[in-house]
């Protein structure tokens, strides 16, 4: 790709998050909603699932595999910024937010998927300002590793107090290593 697709693929990329921040005002539902499925919702909330089960049930579901068929985690983990000490950590229950916020993006989530890892850990994703682009970026398609770093990259550079590219470690590595 040359430099000036690439510069139009960037600049519709910000601009599919800037209309998906202008849109998403989050709609949130009530506690007291009574769903048809009601019985069925609560007897799923009441399974013992943790944030490091979850992961790993999406990573055997959508993760790439190894000739074996199992899911490749040391491909999966350094493509998330992750390093060995880091995974294994996580597979620990030793984690921040941000290592959950780098996992979401190497899985793909849709919203629902993100919200749930995000909420067995004891997190959620609030009003703020990065997690509103990752919020935006989920609803707006384009919640990949790829299209995360250049959100981050680009909002980070916009707006260096408020947001922070915790993915560029690992582009900056790539980089280097390209060279």
């Amino acid at each position: 790709m040359n430099a000036e697709e690439n510069i139009m693929k960037i600049r519709n990329l910000i601009a599919d998050i800037e209309d998906q921040l202008k849109r998403s005002q989050t709609v949130k539902l009530s506690k007291s909603t009574d769903f048809p499925f009601k019985g069925d919702m609560e007897k799923f909330l009441k399974e013992e699932a943790t944030a490091e089960s979850y992961v790993m049930e999406l990573l055997e579901k959508y993760g790439k595999r190894r000739s074996s068929g199992k899911p490749d985690t040391a491909y999966f983990y350094a493509r998330c910024n992750l390093s060995a000490a880091g995974w294994s950590n996580f597979k620990y229950g030793k984690y921040t937010k941000e290592t959950l916020l780098k996992l979401i993006p190497g899985l793909e989530c849709n919203l629902a998927e993100a919200e749930r890892i995000l909420n067995l850990a004891g997190y959620q994703l609030t009003d703020g300002f990065t997690d509103r682009l990752v919020r935006a970026a989920i609803l707006s398609g384009h919640n990949n590793i790829d299209d995360m770093f250049e959100i981050l990259e680009y909002y980070s550079e916009q707006y260096p107090d408020k947001v922070k590219n915790y993915l560029k470690a690992k582009k900056d590595k790539e980089d280097r290593e390209r060279r």
